[in-house]
């Protein structure tokens, strides 16, 4: 009988240490649970907060009428619009009319606030041809990056490497703060590109198509370029290939595609791009020459 007996003690006493064990496991796991639960109920109070700080800003601007989209250049500063470059709506401006517009974005840049604490040496416009120069003489590769790792990461990193990390914050600041005029900077630089070697001096000597039509390709053709381009905002990015597709179109008149770019891709890409961008104020415009464009190669 001693044996049953000690058998039926040890199993009552096992049943007593698994229920106070279950127990104790079941009281960590409801803890665990509430704990976790709790993190996550502050977590989405922080997410409810900042959601209602956005919409308290957006019903702001809704009541003082705020549009950002549809600032007009000059309304942020005391520069009258007269005194910067304006989109032409001319295929070509003169060679008079383009000095007159270059000279007055550098005279225009100096006077800025921001430009003075880059502490830059010689003003806008060396500033200007120092870049151009550095760019000229280290184009970037724009045909089988992919089948290179070193050329790749070159393209990857290429304005670092050619400009350094001084020229590209000044660069940065500059598009960030002249954002609202970027439509008319864009269509003057490429109006140099384009006419700047016919002003017989005149004008800034733009680079060589040549080297023109490699940056165009690498934007638009290059996993180096394309990835710059989604790192901007979406205004310089749909410009930028659209002033790329419109240079690489000028090589093919004058016989200079020597890499074989189709342009047609391109042109399809930035058609629907352009079209749904709501704050390009030439927006119809960019559309009937790209349309032009589509006729040309035949799309």
């Amino acid at each position: 009988m001693e044996k049953p007996v000690k058998v039926v003690i040890a199993v009552f006493l096992l049943l007593i240490v698994g229920f106070f064990a279950y127990t104790r496991l079941k009281s960590w796991h409801r803890e665990d649970i509430k704990a976790n639960v709790e993190s996550e109920r502050q977590a989405w109070v922080g997410k409810i907060e900042d959601l209602g700080k956005e919409v308290e800003s957006l019903k702001g601007m809704v009541t003082q009428g705020k549009d950002l989209a549809a600032i007009e250049p000059g309304t942020t500063d005391n520069i009258k619009k007269t005194d910067l470059p304006a989109f032409s709506k001319t295929p070509t401006a003169s060679c008079e009319e383009l000095e007159r517009r270059m000279a007055s974005f550098f005279a225009y840049l100096d006077q800025r606030e921001y430009m003075t604490a880059h502490d830059l040496k010689g003003g806008s416009y060396d500033f200007f041809i120092q870049t151009v120069e550095a760019l000229s003489e280290n184009p970037p590769v724009i045909t089988g990056e992919m089948d290179d790792l070193t050329a790749l990461i070159r393209n990857v990193t290429h304005f670092y490497r050619v400009l350094g990390k001084d020229r590209i914050h000044l660069i940065l600041d500059i598009v960030k703060n002249e954002s609202n005029r970027i439509e008319s900077l864009m269509e003057t630089f490429y109006q140099w590109v384009r006419m700047g070697t016919q002003c017989n001096g005149a004008v800034i000597p733009p680079p060589p198509l040549e080297i023109a039509y490699r940056y165009a390709g690498f934007f638009l053709n290059t996993l180096g370029g394309r990835s710059y381009l989604l790192r901007r905002d979406s205004k310089t990015r749909v410009l930028t290939s659209y002033y790329s597709i419109l240079i690489l179109d000028q090589s093919n008149d004058k016989v200079k595609n020597t890499y074989g770019i189709d342009i047609r891709p391109y042109i399809d890409f930035s058609f629907y791009d352009i079209k749904s961008q709501k704050s390009l104020a030439h927006q119809e415009q960019f559309l009937a020459t790209l349309e032009k464009l589509k006729k040309k190669y035949k799309m």
